[in-house]
């Protein structure tokens, strides 16, 4: 009897030892690739352009504009990442002070201390005029100004609905 019982034991081995083995093997190499794909050395590259103005006029995608890429980035940045709001448009007024019109709003907005700030924010709805103005000076030449009209609450000399 236990020359037998030695024997079953002995095939049962023969069988479930190459098994084993191969279930470690199997084992070894998924933990190999988990382990590659966790590295820290595998870092994303890193950015060599803001990401592109996504929606041109239309609905259309725009061909790269470096300076239109800055604006939406500035727009998200002011807007607390609200992608709803979309960008129209961006320039820079002076060294210090910019302007980027969206979907909802116009905000001309400068650096200070570091950090942008808003100098004049109007929404559409407070919007009564915008325009650009150009003043000719015979010493400077002409200067542009961008001359922002704000609807006031109340209306003389129109009656109020």
């Amino acid at each position: 009897s236990g020359f037998f019982t030695g024997l079953g034991w002995g095939v049962v081995g023969t069988l479930t030892k190459p098994a084993i083995g191969v279930l470690d093997l199997a084992t070894g190499a998924a933990s190999a690739v988990r382990d590659s794909s966790k590295s820290a050395h595998r870092a994303a590259p890193a950015r060599v352009r803001c990401p592109r103005v996504i929606q041109g006029p239309g609905g259309t995608l725009p061909r790269y504009s470096q300076k239109e890429a800055v604006g939406q980035g500035w727009l998200y940045k002011i807007n607390g990442r609200n992608y709803l709001e979309l960008f129209v448009g961006f320039e820079q007024l002076t060294s210090d002070l910019m302007i980027v019109i969206s979907s909802e709003r116009v905000v001309v907005f400068g650096m200070i201390e570091g950090r942008e700030k808003a100098v004049l924010t109007v929404g559409y709805t407070d919007l009564e005029l915008a325009r650009a103005v150009c003043q000719q000076d015979r010493e400077m030449g002409g200067s542009f100004h961008l001359e922002i009209v704000m609807r006031s609450e109340r209306r003389e000399g129109l009656a109020a609905p």
